[in-house]
């Protein structure tokens, strides 16, 4: 079997894999720094992957409520690490899908032309809250307000 063969040809070869150290020693940064830019260079080319993910699963709620439920926990991941890495633009994008979120929890219609959530209160506070500077504020009340939608769309799964 030819990749068999590959396998035991490299096998013979000790290839050293690339850690953080490197990266961080590479480019002259604290670790933590490197770390820090590694991740936002991770998610900033990837989240619009996982912005449309969640978007699809929330235009298709009817045919998998229970996809729908995923899709949250995945949202709520999203938008920590944008928190966490300080990319308001993702952040921004992914708070609009919460929207859309709430909106299916409250039972409204769905449409992305309604924009109307930005003037109610749990999206000014939310705004207001993920602004701040202590991010620890921001985590948990991310966190208290994922769970509670979380809850009401399993119930309604």
């Amino acid at each position: 079997n030819k990749s068999e063969e590959l396998l035991r040809g490299l096998s013979v070869h000790e290839f050293r894999n690339f850690t953080t150290d490197d990266f961080s020693s590479s480019m002259e940064y604290g670790k933590r720094d490197g770390l820090f830019d590694l991740c936002t260079s991770a998610l900033s080319c990837s989240w619009n992957h996982f912005h449309d993910l969640i978007f699809f699963s929330v235009e298709n709620n009817q045919l998998d409520p229970q996809a729908l439920v995923l899709a949250v926990g995945l949202l709520r991941h999203c938008l920590v690490a944008t928190v966490c890495l300080d990319m308001t633009t993702e952040r921004t994008a992914f708070i609009t899908l919460l929207a859309r979120f709430k909106m299916i929890a409250d039972r409204k219609r769905v449409s992305t032309k309604n924009l109307s959530f930005t003037l109610e209160q749990w999206f000014v506070d939310l705004q207001s809250v993920l602004s701040n500077p202590d991010k620890t504020v921001a985590l948990e009340h991310v966190q208290e307000f994922m769970e509670g939608l979380e809850e009401t769309l399993a119930s309604e799964a």
